[in-house]
Formats: C-alpha cells, structure tokens, sequence
C-alpha cells in the first residue's frame, strides 16, 4: 500500500519515504491503481519488477489498462481514475449517493461522500463526479 501524492508520486504511508517493495517477489505482475472513492484500473499486460526503475504513469494515457475504458480523459492529454464510487466497492452506483452522499451532504471533513476531496460535501459531488460516472465498474481483475 502507498499514498498517490497530487503530482501522481507515490510516497510510502508515512507521507514521504519511498515505497519499499522488497516484499514483493521480483519477476512479472501486474499493477493495480486504487484510490478511495475511485474506480481502480490495472495494466494490461504483467510488467517486470525486477527493474525498479519501472514508470508507469497512468496519466499520460500511454499505460494500457486492463478492460475496456478503464480511465478517463480529464482534460487534453491528462487521464485519471473515473470518481464515484463513496462505497468502495468497485462500482459507481445509486447506493453510493443514497448511503454516503445524501447522510453526509454539508457536511465537511475526510468524507466518503466528497468526491472531489476538497473537504466539504456538496452537491457537486454528485452532479460533477457521481452522476457521470454511475453505472461504471473499476476495470481490475480478480
């Protein structure tokens, strides 16, 4: 497990050490991205990490994902995970707005329902993030 810092660096849980994977045995995997209230995307093909120089940046969009879809043009050229989903679960749904945002709406803090993490949930939660995305599954196989 890592922090995702705003840059797109991972960082280890500490906030600013780097991830240490000398518990993960070298060879081929694949490489899951998860985040909280985020659809989580895989890569297509196993990468070897027995080069620990490997970068994957799935912002460029040059990473291929796993599934069909799984990430999402932010703007020209900038991809990210599609947002929504308060429960994680893995899905984008009703249950998301109906049991996380609307209880907590107004409210502010580290919020499951505050999909856009700004501290406060509002209703652009829903209306910016949750709603384009309903009905979407994270694209990560088991």
């Amino acid at each position: 497990m890592a922090f995702i810092q705003r840059d797109g660096d991972l960082v280890d849980l500490d906030g600013i050490s780097v991830v240490e994977t000398c518990e993960i045995d070298r060879g081929k995997h694949f490489v899951a991205l998860r985040h909280r209230n985020h659809l989580g995307a895989m890569t297509s093909t196993a990468k070897d990490l027995a080069n620990l120089s490997l970068l994957l940046d799935f912002m460029d969009g040059s990473t291929h994902t796993w599934g069909t879809g799984a990430l999402k043009e932010l703007e020209t050229g900038i991809w990210g995970l599609f947002g929504g989903d308060a429960s994680m679960n893995g899905q984008a749904q009703n249950t998301d707005k109906e049991n996380h945002w609307k209880p907590t709406v107004v409210q502010a803090g580290y919020k499951a329902a505050d999909l856009n993490m700004n501290g406060q949930v509002q209703n652009t939660n829903t209306e910016l993030i949750w709603k384009p995305n309903v009905g979407k599954g994270e694209q990560i196989a088991q």
